[in-house]
């Protein structure tokens, strides 16, 4: 299962951004929105070929499969026939199959085969490889796999004798999804980088789309000041709010990178520059083969759409952490001796929610033992329950 986590959480991720950015076109744009899901399903990880992430890995790898396969079948429609002299550049269907993903090679050579071939056949082949690690995974025995107690359990409370009660534990715990409600830096951290891409969002490239993020960096780090949390259900929904304004974000921009957008809504005009549309490629129509990037953009352009995608991947990607916390909670439980023990069983109830977007952003200090637990583990036992 191991294995299959690791493919899921390090190689698809890069093989989805390869495909977005290498070839901008509205088949690659599906890779994007697949990395922008990619974070809200890395909690079924744990239940490899039955879960929620093995069937999203399943999508990806059909939509991959049929990209290649017309990208195959339109370039050998052109070697065959007499289609290539009938395409014109800029010319008649050329301009929409060239939206659409399918564009002609001339004079580009092996580099323009690359790519427009190389987003699909790495997709495919990545999530191929997920596949077939979750299905390996499932073969193999229950007792090979770290120990982990039923879920009921998890929402029991026993106490070990000589230890302290899980009320101290819990005074102490981040009760604020969006604002901290302690002093303790470790578990501050999170709001903290939030706060900070909220700002640096809003101030390094100020238009209409980066106002909200700065009135939400105002409000947010008023409540700070003044030492008021908000209720759990406001800041869930502010939550949801945020991810899905910051991914509409993200596709609004590579949609201006076509040609459609960039030619109704020049960059030089008012409302592209009042809005925030930057062309980073230039989309004009021309004879010259490869992608054209556009001269004059400023560092901070280039930066807005880094520091919106790393905002985003900062609150999505909390539900891997919970999936992780939980998973080594399970292991923790195993063993009542860990000095920890009452502080991650204090989590289980959050554990068995199990709910994707309530709770995306986990305090970094628990994590941090979840962390602390492995090396004891590592230290004592001899061995690595990852």
């Amino acid at each position: 299962m191991q294995r299959f986590e690791f493919c899921y959480a390090f190689v698809l991720p890069v093989a989805l951004l390869i495909g977005a950015l290498l070839r901008p076109c509205l088949l690659s744009l599906l890779y994007g929105i697949y990395l922008l899901l990619w974070p809200l399903f890395a909690s079924g990880c744990k239940q490899g070929a039955s879960g929620s992430t093995f069937r999203f890995v399943v999508v990806c790898f059909l939509y991959s499969s049929l990209a290649l396969l017309s990208q195959v079948c339109y370039h050998v429609v052109l070697t065959v026939s007499s289609l290539d002299a009938q395409l014109v550049t800029c010319h008649g269907w050329e301009p929409i199959l060239s939206l659409l993903g399918f564009q002609k090679v001339q004079g580009g050579g092996v580099v323009e085969y690359v790519r427009f071939f190389l987003p699909d056949i790495l997709v495919f082949t990545v999530t191929l490889c997920s596949i077939v690690l979750a299905r390996m995974s499932a073969r193999v025995p229950a007792n090979d796999e770290s120990p982990e107690l039923p879920m009921h359990s998890l929402n029991s409370k026993p106490h070990s004798p000589g230890s302290p009660q899980p009320r101290e534990a819990t005074s102490r715990r981040n009760t604020s999804l969006i604002v901290p409600d302690t002093l303790d830096f470790r578990s501050c951290m999170p709001q903290l980088i939030l706060g900070l891409l909220f700002c640096s969002i809003a101030v390094i490239f100020p238009c209409m789309w980066t106002l909200p993020y700065f009135v939400f960096f105002l409000l947010l780090m008023t409540l700070w000041s003044v030492y008021k949390v908000p209720s759990p259900g406001a800041a869930r929904t502010l939550v949801v709010l945020l991810l899905l304004y910051s991914s509409v974000n993200l596709v609004a921009l590579y949609l201006y990178q076509l040609w459609p957008l960039q030619t109704q809504i020049p960059p030089e005009d008012l409302a592209a520059r009042l809005l925030g549309f930057k062309a980073y490629i230039n989309a004009t129509c021309t004879e010259a083969p490869g992608l054209h990037f556009a001269g004059g953009v400023s560092w901070s352009a280039y930066a807005y759409p880094v520091l919106v995608f790393a905002f985003y991947l900062s609150l999505a990607f909390q539900s891997f952490l919970v999936s992780v916390r939980c998973s080594i909670l399970g292991a923790a439980l195993v063993h009542p001796t860990y000095p920890t023990y009452l502080a991650l069983l204090v989590s289980a109830r959050a554990c068995s929610s199990s709910s994707h977007l309530p709770i995306l952003i986990v305090s970094l200090r628990r994590f941090v033992k979840c962390m602390d637990y492995l090396v004891w583990r590592h230290a004592v036992v001899g061995h690595s329950i990852l």
